[in-house]
């Protein structure tokens, strides 16, 4: 048996000649006249055998207590009942979410589900471990899977790189928050990265896809589905209006003398970060003469312009646009085919094509990151040739 090899940390040691990285022999420390802490029982970790990470996590909060004084050798003081993962994450809802969501500051209700799936997994766990220990977090998100199909073949698939990343996402959140409180003293999810993404889509709206849209309208079944999505088809071609933006827009939020229509904070993407009203401008004769004859129709500020016929509130329109596509003969989905969102990507593409500065097609998209804009600018094959012929200007 192989004699006990000295702890490279200063005050950590364990009193046996074993191998320390296998035994199972308690982590113990020395400080400050204190003979011996068996760091697993300070800690509240139980009878668990620990590893040199860990124990060196429970030998800095040992002393942390010693120099505040606070520090009783029957064990760690629990912070206001904030010791394990499950007592910060109650925390966590009450003081944060909560209040953001009070205060119209966070609309998303994405944190109810991934606050879910943390606690299901780590409530129990102790806080003063866990902030340690990056690699149990890494491990349980790639061990998560979710299942397809049908009821009677279901088939079992691991997250994609970005759902991977919003669990990381939110758990990084979690945990800088926790810090900022004084809850945990490091974030375990800076200490790995997240997953590269492969969904950059190199799709364009061709003129001709374009055109078969809107020729494609008078083959839907219903007159007032064939109205409602010509309107639809302008808005985000001409104005870039995202789907759930469009949708929310009403009469009283357009201004018929400037033509702007104001897009309030929370009817916005954006607003939902920055709490300010975002502005589109109609300078399309299509987009202004389908306003003014909405403006005819509804005559009520309150109505929905971009809803249903009557100016009724409509929540989604999945349904139409997959049978527009598929009228006008287009691959329908995000696999090889084309999705709504792809019009919002032709907007700012083709404002591209017309000489706009990337800062100046950034506030038309109304992009928070230049570099958002920069995935969504994508030219065209004769636009390149065009350029790419000017090398004939050169001088031999």
């Amino acid at each position: 048996m192989k004699p006990a090899r000295k702890s490279r940390e200063r005050n950590l040691f364990k009193k046996c000649n074993h191998l320390w990285d296998s035994c199972a022999c308690p982590w113990l420390a020395r400080f400050r006249g204190v003979r011996r802490v068996n760091l697993a029982k300070w800690g509240g970790v139980g009878k668990r055998k620990l590893t040199r990470s860990e124990a060196i996590a429970i030998l800095v909060d040992v002393r942390a207590a010693m120099n505040a004084g606070t520090f009783n050798l029957k064990g760690k003081v629990s912070v206001a009942g904030r010791d394990t993962f499950g007592d910060l994450l109650d925390v966590f809802e009450r003081d944060y979410v909560a209040r953001k969501r009070a205060d119209g500051k966070l609309r998303s209700t994405s944190f109810d589900y991934y606050i879910t799936k943390f606690r299901s997994e780590f409530a129990k766990e102790k806080l003063a471990l866990l902030d340690q220990s990056p690699r149990r977090f890494e491990t349980w998100l790639d061990s998560l899977t979710f299942e397809t199909g049908p009821a009677n073949n279901r088939s079992t698939h691991k997250l994609s790189p970005a759902s991977w990343n919003r669990y990381y996402e939110h758990g990084r959140r979690i945990f800088n928050w926790a810090i900022a409180q004084g809850y945990a003293t490091a974030n375990p999810f800076v200490k790995f990265s997240k997953r590269p993404e492969r969904n950059k889509r190199n799709t364009r709206i061709l003129p001709e896809q374009e055109r078969a849209l809107f020729e494609a309208l008078s083959n839907l079944w219903r007159k007032r589905q064939r109205t409602e999505m010509y309107r639809r088809l302008v808005a985000a071609i001409d104005l870039g209006l995202r789907e759930g933006e469009m949708l929310k827009v009403q009469m009283k939020h357009i201004d018929f003398t400037s033509w702007a229509i104001t897009l309030p904070p929370e009817n916005a993407k954006g607003g939902a970060t920055t709490d300010h009203a975002e502005t589109v401008y109609a300078m399309t004769p299509r987009v202004r003469q389908m306003l003014e004859a909405r403006r005819d129709q509804l005559n009520e500020s309150e109505r929905y312009v971009f809803g249903a016929e009557s100016g009724a509130y409509v929540a989604s329109f999945d349904k139409s646009w997959r049978e527009l596509f598929r009228r006008a003969g287009l691959p329908v989905g995000r696999k090889g085919g084309l999705t709504w969102h792809d019009l919002r990507h032709e907007f700012v593409s083709f404002l591209a094509d017309q000489g706009g500065e990337i800062h100046e097609v950034r506030e038309a998209a109304r992009h928070k990151d230049i570099r958002t804009t920069e995935r969504y600018m994508k030219a065209r094959e004769e636009r390149l040739k065009t350029l790419m012929g000017k090398m004939a200007m050169r001088s031999a």
